[in-house]
């Protein structure tokens, strides 16, 4: 495992232009999406640091799914290369191969993240010591869930269009479903009561229970459980996937 993620971590950070654009990305977020968040939040007697405590965590979720759903158009381009065939002629297996790929994607995720979180340090919103944990957990089991979605994925299809085409599908009701992008207590009754069959719901609650007004986490364990339960199974998938393509 450590030498697949120091391969894979190598050659993620010589492509400049995508490590550049991971740090860009959060901040166009903020930027303009934020005072839109804000200013509909504060309609309903939310203070601005409030929202924006609610929209930062909200974005840090949304960003994990987002670039770990599409980690699998790498795999695919390897395929393509014939660099899996090499590593399928070897006794790699598939636990080894997505362990280094998925600790690579945590680890990358983990950049915008951070300064998602510094941002929002500095519009007041300021977590203990054991809601930042939770917090960081239940963001970066996230990510680690939709990559190895989109690893499985893609080694099913072996297709960048039908791998673009899945997500695409799926993640706009997803983030719409999960209150991430606008508060579901706007959305008729049905809706809201859908939601809760979105486990990407309780992710987003739980990061965002980490923060209240004063500062103060709550204790909500049951995010970063979800998220560790959902992460190990997608590692499970993807890993099959692997193995099975042998």
């Amino acid at each position: 495992m450590r030498s697949c993620l120091r391969r894979y971590l190598t050659l993620s950070l010589r492509a400049k232009r995508d490590f550049a654009l991971t740090f860009a990305q959060p901040i166009v977020y903020l930027v303009l999406f934020g005072p839109l968040f804000v200013s509909t939040m504060q309609t309903q007697g939310i203070t601005q640091t409030v929202a924006y405590s609610l929209y930062v965590t909200g974005l840090s979720i949304q960003m994990a799914m987002t670039v770990g759903a599409f980690v699998g158009l790498t795999i695919i381009l390897e395929y393509r290369l014939g660099i899996l065939e090499r590593l399928w002629s070897t006794p790699m297996r598939g636990r080894t191969m997505m362990a280094g790929r998925i600790t690579r994607d945590v680890i990358l995720m983990l950049i915008p993240i951070l300064l998602i979180f510094l941002i929002g340090l500095a519009l007041g919103t300021i977590p203990t010591a054991l809601g930042l944990v939770t917090y960081l957990l239940t963001v970066l089991g996230t990510g680690a869930t939709f990559a190895g979605v989109s690893y499985a994925v893609a080694l099913r299809t072996k297709n960048e269009g039908a791998l673009s085409a899945i997500f695409n599908i799926v993640l706009l009701p997803v983030l719409l479903l999960s209150g991430i992008m606008l508060p579901l207590s706007f959305a008729p009754q049905w809706i809201a009561t859908l939601a809760r069959a979105n486990p990407l719901w309780y992710l987003v609650q739980g990061a965002r229970d980490q923060f209240t007004e004063q500062g103060m986490a709550t204790v909500t364990p049951w995010s970063w459980a979800v998220a560790l339960v959902m992460s190990c199974l997608a590692f499970a998938w993807a890993a099959h996937e692997f193995d099975r393509r042998q």
